[in-house]
């Protein structure tokens, strides 16, 4: 567009101009002023074109694998009884991408995954059974080095690792070219009577 108004303006000015050596001049100062223009918007699309490679580096947060990602809970998770976020940045994007019926089983729960190992062990603290359900769960998390909170993720494996009554396995990974972003575990709460809360 500014290549066009240069064009339009130069004809009425050029034929304005008396002698000669003052066209030539117009002629090589509009020429020089639309090859800066042109210039500058070359790099500018340059730019913003080398954002779209596919080997451009995202924020863990905002990578593009979460629509991998989403596909596998939109295709597994009704087989289990919740899904939950361990860390902050998954939920709102898994939530929005997946079905009505899944949302319902979507849960968000990296508040309680985050001050877990602060409650006092000696009272009653969240209780576990809310987060896992009888049967199986989904919990997605970042890949270590990756989280948001890291206590999080270090919270939610110390969780697994201290309930006997969690049975938990690594299920898939995502990665970014050679980054490992997001994991996936299964976590299945043996249907006992006893209560257990942290």
């Amino acid at each position: 567009l500014p290549l066009l108004v240069f064009v339009f303006l130069a004809q009425p000015l050029h034929r304005q101009l008396v002698t000669k050596n003052s066209r030539v001049f117009a002629t090589v100062l509009l020429v020089s002023a639309a090859t800066v223009v042109f210039a500058v918007n070359l790099l500018n699309t340059i730019g913003y074109l080398s954002r779209f490679e596919a080997s451009a580096s995202y924020n863990p947060r905002w990578s593009p694998e979460i629509y991998s990602l989403s596909q596998y809970i939109n295709e597994h998770g009704l087989e289990a009884q919740g899904i939950i976020c361990v860390d902050w940045g998954l939920h709102n994007q898994l939530h929005a991408l997946a079905p009505k019926k899944l949302q319902r089983r979507m849960h968000d729960s990296w508040p309680t995954f985050q001050t877990i190992a602060q409650k006092d062990h000696s009272t009653k603290g969240t209780p576990l059974t809310d987060i896992f359900p009888k049967g199986k769960t989904l919990a997605l998390t970042f890949a270590a080095s990756k989280e948001t909170f890291p206590e999080t993720r270090r919270n939610f494996l110390a969780v697994l690792a201290s309930h006997p009554q969690l049975k938990s396995r690594l299920v898939t990974s995502f990665w970014s070219g050679n980054e490992k972003i997001y994991e996936v575990y299964e976590v299945e709460r043996s249907p006992t009577n006893r209560p257990f809360l942290r």
